[in-house]
């Protein structure tokens, strides 16, 4: 349950509600371990709730509105760099993250950087211009 989100959760919890599906096929979906599924149900099962408590650990940097916030601001510039990206939360919000932590945000909200090759010829030589571009993947 650690890293999957409440809605993951309430889709994991459903599932298992319908009488043909069971933790394997599920946990397929949820692109997790079926140990992971058997938890989440267990603990639905024993407290009726899917809040765990507090988490251990560092909290994020972000608040989920500004993760929205972020969300859109890529969807928007799927270019921008994570230097860009920096500057965008500095600007909006006056937090300071660092390049590193916005690769992961990005990651996690289902953005992956792919390099797109365009060629073009100059007399007899090829140029090559490589553009890195975020796209979204239809990952959940």
């Amino acid at each position: 349950m650690r890293n999957l989100t409440r809605k993951k959760c309430l889709f994991a919890v459903k599932e298992t509600q319908k009488s043909n599906k069971i933790f394997s096929t599920i946990a397929r979906q949820l692109h997790c371990d079926r140990r992971t599924v058997s938890r989440i149900v267990a603990h639905f099962n024993e407290t009726g709730l899917l809040n765990e408590g507090k988490r251990p650990g560092r909290p994020t940097s972000l608040t989920e509105g500004q993760q929205r916030s972020l969300d859109k601001y890529i969807s928007k510039n799927p270019t921008a760099t994570a230097n860009q990206l920096s500057s965008f939360i500095y600007n909006k919000f006056n937090i300071r993250i660092s390049e590193r932590t916005l690769q992961r945000y990005r990651r996690d909200l289902g953005f992956f950087s792919t390099n797109t090759t365009n060629q073009s010829q100059i007399n007899t030589n090829s140029s090559r211009e490589t553009t890195f571009i975020c796209r979204r993947t239809s990952k959940w």
